[in-house]
């Protein structure tokens, strides 16, 4: 759809300045007309003939040129977004299979309550007697209970996946989790009578892609091991809305390739069980437990992923350790680490988070209170600086320009080499710049195609040297002028090398590339400023 707009803009503009073109021609014949007659098309022929040669028309019949190589730059930012489409919808495979963007909730302690309470209804017959009706109600419910102190221990290892030419950035993580939970008198969360099942409590633990463990160690509960059941175990079907999910994506700015993953799964977890919106996971039943006793716990696992790592602050106070050798991480969510450490080895970072910093409380009963406890997480995505197909889109989006600046220069290096020799044989003609505009063209296509198989690095570097060779010969055998063609090589190379450098530029990009403008802005000034004075 992009290349076909851009195929339309640039014929509307050509037909525009086609027919000013003419309109001009006219006025200028007319101007100059002895008789001042309409001019015919014999006439307007003969004036094209006369004016054909005039560096000003050159100018011209350049820029339409240099304009009509907008149509084949169009169609190569459309295989470039094809190929990164493919190359997306390859890395997603390979996240299904080996795991996706990990979110890790917990643990959280669930202890089963029934809830009892009376209602009085009053009925007044016509009579004018009242009679008034006793009724018991008795309702299952659960109190969720967070950690009083919170710690996670993340280790997270890059490794890489490949898939025909396609390479994913994939890693194994363990993480360690401990803290400290104080059972509440949970009566003061209802007004009305609980009775608390305290041998019936359990503790449960969110993980996004449970198929992506490796080992779970049991839970180490007062010292006491106990091993995990699958499922969160508590059957409550009150997610946030789709919208309310994605909100919820937006504030913890998780990326495009996450966000997707994390909305189907969030509402295919509407037929299943989770616990204030965290599906799905694992739990462990535990011994009775006793109101105001503080008891501690603590619990390892792997597991594999990918993209990313996210957590949720569950405890009064949550600190979260972690390090990784991958040393391009992009930390994202609703709280930044409170120090960090970044360098060629890897990374380090830690989080401090109380409990005010979220919108839930530390306890309250799942079925009354519809908090989603997914709401506020933070982490980090690995992320590569700057991949092989953004590079390739951003240096068609300087393709324009570098062609645009190519032919200045040829024109530049005919306008003096003309005043010089007063002959036009060394000029090329307009078909020959269609040539020369086509294998600048080929520049960014031999530098998709090759990124792929080889490093962009020496991707790059091939076809720049490919480009450079062909534009220099061919300049060299249309106008057999050596020290053109070994000029025209020296500056398309320094063209080059300019782009790669802005390509590797990320913040400075902008200020790097308009410098680069005001320089050859400069230069050009300094190349016209004799036009019209006469050669000696």
């Amino acid at each position: 759809m992009g290349a076909l707009v851009s195929i339309i803009v640039v014929v509307a503009v050509l037909v525009v300045l086609g027919a000013l073109s003419l309109l001009l021609l006219s006025r200028i014949y007319a101007q100059f007309s002895p008789d001042g007659q309409k001019p015919t098309l014999d006439d307007l022929a003969a004036l094209w003939a006369k004016l054909k040669g005039s560096v000003y028309t050159r100018f011209v019949a350049v820029g339409f040129i240099a304009l009509l190589m907008t149509i084949p730059l169009a169609f190569l930012k459309t295989v470039t977004a094809e190929r990164q489409q493919r190359y997306e919808s390859v890395l997603n495979d390979i996240a299904g299979i080996w795991g996706a963007g990990q979110s890790v909730a917990g643990p959280m302690l669930t202890i089963p309550v029934t809830e009892t309470w009376t209602s009085e209804e009053s009925n007044t017959n016509a009579e004018g007697k009242t009679t008034r009706h006793v009724q018991n109600h008795v309702a299952k419910k659960h109190v969720l209970v967070l950690p009083e102190q919170l710690r996670y221990d993340i280790d997270l290892k890059e490794d890489f996946k490949r898939r025909g030419i396609y390479n994913s950035l994939v890693y194994n993580t363990q993480i360690a989790i401990n803290g400290d939970f104080v059972i509440p008198d949970v009566q003061k969360l209802s007004d009305k009578k609980l009775e608390l099942h305290l041998d019936k409590a359990f503790v449960s633990v969110g993980l996004s892609d449970t198929k992506a463990i490796s080992t779970l160690n049991p839970l180490n509960w007062q010292a006491q091991p106990i091993a995990f059941d699958p499922g969160l175990r508590v059957p409550v079907k009150t997610l946030p809305n789709k919208n309310e999910l994605l909100q919820t994506v937006h504030n913890n700015k998780i990326s495009d390739r996450i966000a997707r993953r994390t909305t189907t799964e969030a509402e295919a977890a509407n037929s299943t069980e989770h616990i204030g919106g965290v599906s799905p996971g694992f739990h462990a039943p535990l011994p009775p437990v006793v109101i105001g006793q503080r008891y501690t716990f603590a619990t390892t696992l792997n597991a594999k992923g990918s993209y990313g790592m996210r957590f949720a602050t569950f405890g009064r106070n949550t600190t979260v350790n972690m390090v990784s050798s991958w040393p391009h991480p992009s930390f994202q969510g609703s709280a930044v680490p409170s120090k960090h450490s970044i360098n060629s080895q890897g990374f380090s970072a830690q989080w401090r988070v109380p409990n005010v910093a979220r919108n839930y409380p530390q306890q309250f009963i799942l079925e009354d209170q519809a908090y989603n406890l997914s709401e506020f997480l933070a982490g980090v995505d690995l992320v590569e600086p700057v991949n092989l197909y953004s590079k390739v889109e951003r240096s068609v989006k300087y393709g324009f320009l570098f062609i645009g600046l190519t032919f200045v220069m040829f024109m530049l290096f005919e306008l003096k080499t003309s005043k010089r020799t007063q002959a036009s044989s060394s000029q090329l003609h307009w078909l020959q710049y269609v040539v020369i505009g086509g294998a600048l063209g080929l520049f960014y296509l031999s530098l998709l195609s090759l990124s792929e198989h080889l490093s962009f690095s020496y991707a790059y570097l091939i076809s720049t040297a490919i480009i450079v060779a062909m534009v220099s010969v061919y300049v060299w055998l249309a106008s057999q002028l050596t020290s053109n063609a070994v000029l025209i090589a020296v500056l398309l190379a320094a063209l080059y090398c300019v782009l790669y450098s802005l390509l590797d530029l990320e913040d400075y990009a902008l200020l790097a590339g308009t410098l680069l403008l005001l320089g050859l802005m400069v230069a050009i000034m300094v190349a016209t400023r004799n036009l019209n004075k006469p050669s000696t």
